[in-house]
């Protein structure tokens, strides 16, 4: 092999290590259920007679709405 095909063949290597690297990298290990969250669905701002501001916040919780089982995943759970 000559110097221009190998160094050709480093970069291609090293390429490929690096994208598939990434697909690692990838993971859901840190998430948060969507039944263990809270949903800000409305905001609003209020001014006191003391020139205070008030913050409002419309929350759904999803967990107390009873979205129900999640779909086939839960049915070969154990």
């Amino acid at each position: 092999m000559n110097t221009i095909s190998l160094t050709k063949a480093v970069k291609l290597m090293l390429t490929f290590s690096i994208c598939s690297s990434t697909l690692l990298l990838a993971g859901c290990w840190d998430r948060v259920e969507i039944n263990n969250i809270g949903i800000v669905l409305a905001a609003g701002l209020d001014k006191t007679a003391e020139d205070k501001i008030v913050l409002s916040v419309q929350i759904a919780i999803p967990e107390a709405m009873g979205g129900g089982q999640m779909g086939g995943w839960s049915r070969w759970r154990r």
